[in-house]
């Protein structure tokens, strides 16, 4: 039965937000060169790429796609907040981008989990929509193993220089035998001081992952 549904759910997504016809920052009617990324030109034009890199405590280096600005920002806040995850979908071509352009090699995808309080109120795990379609793109499987526990402060609400202190504890394994000896590709939408990514890549590491790979959608 949840099968059937999920499966109906996409049938509806697609009458109301027909795939690769309209941009998916405007609503604009795209022309077929600009289809595979549902994006038009004016507002791709926006979307400025990210090529610096940064290195966490943790020793892992996080890559991003986009500054968090414009088309690229709007992305992020209509996938999360606008009841729009059908654009994860692209989202997760732009991820694969940057994966094949910095040659890496994952055995498994892990994104940053939500809790089950911010869950329940959305009506769905955003990233995971996201890491679905990415594993769909580099044939790699998700990995489920990494939660978050509950919390009712949001993050963006705590000062930067308090947030390291802020994630501490706040995510956890709960299977070591998903992780262990695996290369993960841990993925979020935002990267703005890292504390989150680098309490997340600590976990795994402490887990006995393998290798630790990461990309943001965009960096803040």
């Amino acid at each position: 039965m949840g099968n059937k549904l999920k499966k109906f759910f996409e049938k509806i997504l697609d009458l109301v937000y027909p795939k690769g016809l309209t941009c998916i920052v405007c609503d604009r009617e795209l022309e077929d060169s600009e289809r595979g990324y549902a994006t038009c030109k004016k507002c791709f034009v926006t979307m400025k790429r990210f090529d610096a890199e940064k290195k966490l405590k943790s020793g892992v280096t996080v890559y991003s796609c986009f500054h968090y600005e414009d088309a690229a920002r709007q992305l992020v806040l209509s996938y999360k907040d606008s009841d729009k995850p059908f654009i994860t979908e692209y989202m997760a071509k732009f991820i694969k981008d940057k994966y094949i352009e910095k040659n890496l090699v994952c055995d498994g995808i892990v994104y940053v989990p939500s809790s089950h309080g911010k869950i329940n109120r959305r009506g769905y795990d955003a990233l995971k929509f996201l890491a679905d379609h990415l594993s769909k793109e580099l044939n790699i499987p998700v990995i489920t193993g990494l939660l978050k526990s509950e919390d009712d402060v949001e993050l963006t609400k705590v000062p930067t220089e308090k947030r390291e202190d802020f994630v501490k504890g706040r995510f956890y394994v709960e299977n070591n035998e998903q992780i262990e000896g695996k290369r993960i590709l841990l993925i979020d939408d935002v990267i703005t001081t890292g504390a989150t990514l680098n309490e997340c890549a600590k976990v795994l590491l402490d887990a006995k992952a393998a290798q630790i790979s990461a990309i943001a959608f965009t960096a803040a």
